[in-house]
């Protein structure tokens, strides 16, 4: 599966705000990292030599509420999903443990100023950051918040070999067309 890497501005009233959503949001970040690789273990998988029948979605749900509830709360109605196998494939694919990427990549949580600057590396080109976003709102206390992937820009020919910086991709994130709370 295709792999690329996300980019994730939020912007606080303030950078004390800001400042105070780092730890929750590497909290949030290292549990959904988790709960992502309990949830692909317990998925069918026909490349499995030794076939599983995975758990029933009681079973699967009633485990993943014990383990994981930051990320039950992070998923909302798609918490206690019938179809949770496929389900929650763009959902928990955004999931990564920054502190294994600051480890192995370099850091991916900067503040600059009043905003959060968040870089997922080899994410599933396919994943759906708006539930991220909408976390960053409603649980951390951002006034905006948006996203983008190395795939959403549109590169003339001359640019497809080119490699942008980070900042590239946070640029590109326009938060003043969303609503500003404050």
């Amino acid at each position: 599966m295709g792999e690329c890497n996300y980019y994730v501005k939020a912007r606080f009233a303030s950078s004390e705000a800001a400042k105070a959503a780092i730890q929750p949001l590497l909290e949030l970040l290292e549990q959904g990292d988790s709960a992502y690789n309990y949830w692909q273990k317990s998925r069918s998988n026909p490349r499995n030599r030794v076939r599983q029948q995975p758990p029933a979605a009681g079973e699967f749900w009633a485990t993943f509420r014990n383990e994981y509830p930051l990320i039950i709360g992070f998923l909302g109605d798609f918490a206690d999903s019938l179809d949770w196998d496929n389900g929650l494939a763009g959902h928990l694919s955004c999931m990564a443990d920054c502190q294994t990427q600051i480890r192995s990549l370099g850091t991916c949580i900067t503040q600059e100023h009043d905003e959060i600057r968040l870089k997922l590396a080899s994410i599933w080109h396919c994943a759906d950051l708006s539930m991220l976003e909408a976390y960053f709102i409603d649980k951390l206390g951002a006034i905006a918040a948006g996203s983008i992937s190395e795939e959403d820009l549109e590169m003339d020919e001359d640019d497809e070999d080119e490699v942008f910086e980070d900042g590239f991709y946070f640029d590109a994130i326009d938060l003043s067309r969303q609503q500003d709370l404050t």
